[in-house]
């Protein structure tokens, strides 16, 4: 690693050091990390990064880490849409069409869709599309919209794919052309645009633009459900682009400012601008850390936690935990907590772990938030408190937190702490399923399997018992490896049966391994 030099005060740094910040931050939003993304964009942000700011009121819209809040959101796109910034103005517009955060007004949000379109964004060059066609805030024109269907979709959007092939199967605003049609559907359709997929099954069903293939048609329109049953939590809308330049913060880093070494040190952690390099990643953190940067100071911890880039060694990952949390770094309080709740790293203590988790949830830290619900459940280093509790769970649930909306909706199924409520529970399970943690997508086929709060399924029964065993959950594997092996729900498939049931045993789970012991004297799963 090149020498440290003394630090450079030059505030021309900020600009590519917010950018540094949206762009990791970004990577944490692509693993549905949300919180850390916020805390990155948050950083950009105080920077004075339009972009950031820009990302906060999307945040603010959807409720993401922040209480929902659409009117600060358009308070905010208000202000960068005046500036110029062209994903405020696409968003502002969109605030305006629907009216929300502001009252309806289709006249303002065509106005703001056409200064974000004519800068080239394509999620404003659609919408200004839907305008046109639908005559809301400007003059019906189906060839003007189709235009600007095509800039955006020529971009890579998928609504407006999705639009302009809807434009070329009707003769609407274009000559009527099925091959195109298709040929729009299906890049939508691989973006897994849910309406791009219904209509690209209707094409093979009928035969429009491509041969007529019912399999296909099925295939495509199970898609579609797929995808309209599947939505995390995800912002809506087009990201504001930022040009991380690399180089620039190799060039402050080696100068010695913090930011731009730990930003460095994330960035050769997640292969983010260069080549992915945990020795690289530990060492820049260390330098940052060794100025008392408290961010740099949690990620070395993690680094020695994991044993990335250096030696595992628990002890120093607690120590620079304490560092971090000692500067009111909540994500470093409650790994601290952690560490004194197990005794990783320090002799195990209740009490200390109990504050470190309270510090840490105060500041809204959705797994401390969760672990401090767990404490007062338990009475771990503190009188037990169901009533505080579930009060601690359900805000870690309320921003994301999938393990704490998985633990509420079991307490609404049992009525465990709260009113018994079936609904409630579906919906809960469900929302931390959709993230993809396996437990809840096992109890989310229990429900449709037996009806509780949701519609009876099999279908969707036996669609979340397949994501929940393709993650490993034993006990998914082996409730579809009998479905399999007895043809209930599913078409019969005795090998595909066993091949689940002997996963399912192999983890040691008992009733598959009886199954097994049946199977191999019987022949057959019940032994009759």
């Amino acid at each position: 690693m090149p020498n440290q030099q003394p630090q450079n005060d030059d505030s021309s740094n900020d600009s590519f050091i917010a950018d540094a910040f949206i762009s990791i931050g970004m990577s944490y939003y692509n693993q549905n990390d949300l919180f850390k993304a916020v805390e990155y964009w948050k950083n950009a942000a105080q920077l004075g990064s339009a972009a950031a700011q820009c990302l906060l009121g999307k945040c603010y819209y959807n409720g993401i880490v922040f209480e929902k809040n659409p009117a600060k959101a358009v308070i905010i796109w208000t202000i960068l849409a005046q500036q110029g910034l062209a994903e405020a103005q696409a968003a502002l517009g969109e605030s305006y069409y629907n009216g929300i955060g502001t009252e309806r007004d289709f006249t303002q949000a065509a106005l703001w869709y056409f200064k974000a379109a004519y800068q080239g964004c394509a999620n404003a060059q659609n919408n200004l599309g839907v305008c046109y066609m639908n005559g809301q805030g400007v003059e019906q024109d189906p060839v003007k919209a189709a235009q600007w269907y095509l800039k955006a979709a020529e971009q890579g959007n998928d609504q407006a794919q999705n639009n302009i092939g809807y434009c070329y199967i009707r003769g609407t605003g274009v000559p009527k052309d099925p091959l195109k049609a298709v040929e729009w559907f299906q890049k939508a359709a691989q973006q897994g645009n849910a309406n791009a997929q219904y209509n690209l099954s209707v094409c093979f069903m009928l035969g429009q633009g491509v041969e007529k293939d019912e399999a296909k048609a099925m295939e495509w329109s199970q898609k579609a459900n797929e995808c309209r049953n599947e939505a995390p939590m995800k912002i809506e809308g087009t990201f504001p682009a930022v040009n991380l330049k690399i180089e620039n913060l190799i060039a402050a880093a080696q100068q010695g400012d913090p930011r731009a070494q730990c930003l460095l040190g994330a960035c050769y952690a997640s292969g983010d601008g260069v080549e992915m390099d945990p020795v690289q990643a530990a060492q820049w953190y260390q330098e940052a850390a060794d100025q008392g940067y408290a961010t740099a100071q949690l990620n070395l911890g993690m680094c020695y936690h994991r044993g990335a880039g250096v030696e595992r060694d628990l002890v120093q990952a607690a120590q620079c935990f304490r560092r971090a949390a000692e500067q009111g770094l909540a994500e470093a309080q409650s790994n601290l907590a952690t560490c004194y709740y197990v005794g990783r790293g320090v002799g195990q203590d209740l009490a200390k772990a109990l504050a470190w988790f309270q510090k840490s949830a105060q500041q809204g830290f959705p797994p401390a938030q969760y672990n401090l619900g767990i404490c007062y459940l338990n009475g771990e280093g503190v009188e037990q408190d169901s009533v505080k509790a579930v009060q601690w769970i359900r805000k870690a649930a309320e921003q994301g937190f999938a393990g704490a909306q998985h633990d509420l909706g079991l307490r609404y199924l049992s009525g465990a702490g709260v009113d018994k409520d079936l609904v409630k529970a579906a919906e809960w399970i469900r929302k931390a399923a959709e993230q993809g943690y396996v437990d809840a997508q096992y109890d989310l086929a229990i429900c449709y399997s037996n009806g509780e709060g949701v519609e009876k399924s099999i279908d969707k029964a036996i669609g979340w018992l397949e994501k929940a065993a393709q993650q490993g959950n034993a006990q998914a594997q082996f409730s579809l490896g009998k479905r399999y092996f007895e043809g209930v729900g599913v078409p019969k498939n005795r090998m595909k049966g066993i091949e689940l049931i002997v996963k399912a045993a192999r983890q040691g789970h008992k009733e598959a391994q009886n199954a097994m012991l049946l199977i191999n004297v019987t022949g057959n799963l019940f032994g009759n």
